[in-house]
């Protein structure tokens, strides 16, 4: 069983497009280590989902949204987004942790590899799954077959923009900082996540 050898390493960063297993990872991992959880979600979403939720029906602006953009345009937003929305709070987050002497860890897709660098209290990686992998995962989340085709549309652009998200991430991930996934359990990721980190050099 694999252990952290850098113990001053306060903050974990999971990352990766929407439906990578980012979740899931990141609740195995906090658990294994005693740290907090907490998801970039619930700190700021931009647009939303584009299929209905307990909360309720989509928005308008939602739809109209998902609705209108290119893929292009769609993944420029989300990013304009996390970049100026979302990863301010994170990095309020880690210098609080920081401050505290206390362990996180952060997931969520507004992690983007480029902006986080690797220290003595930091690491971050990057899950991918295959892209019919996600593509399922989102389908089955939303609803898919059950949708009208006006609404199956919105989460097939939805499905467009996380993939593109996906093969952008994957040119500017550092390198040992990437997971693929494909059909490995959250217990086995969990002991690769921390292999790997346990062997992390900061710089």
């Amino acid at each position: 069983m694999a252990s952290i050898k850098n113990a001053s390493a306060r903050t974990l960063l999971i990352g990766g497009t929407s439906h990578a297993g980012k979740s899931s990872l990141a609740l195995s991992l906090a658990a294994r280590l005693g740290y907090s959880l907490v998801s970039t979600d619930k700190l700021a979403r931009h647009p939303g989902r584009p299929w209905p939720t307990p909360r309720g029906a989509v928005p308008a602006h939602v739809r109209e949204h998902y609705g209108t953009l290119s893929t292009e345009a769609l993944f420029s937003d989300v990013m304009h987004h996390y970049h100026n929305n979302v990863r301010p709070r994170v990095l309020g987050l880690i210098h609080q942790h920081e401050i505290l002497g206390q362990g996180l860890v952060i997931e969520g897709s507004a992690l983007w590899p480029e902006w986080w660098q690797p220290t003595a209290t930091l690491a971050g990686f990057w899950l991918a799954a295959p892209d019919d992998t996600i593509a399922e995962r989102i389908r089955l989340n939303a609803g898919y077959t059950s949708m009208s085709s006006k609404d199956a549309y919105l989460v097939d652009r939805f499905v467009e923009r996380s993939l593109y998200y996906q093969a952008n991430m994957l040119k500017v991930v550092p390198p040992g900082c990437l997971l693929e996934t494909q059909a490995d359990s959250t217990d086995a990721l969990t002991e690769r996540i921390l292999e790997k980190w346990a062997g992390l050099e900061p710089s």
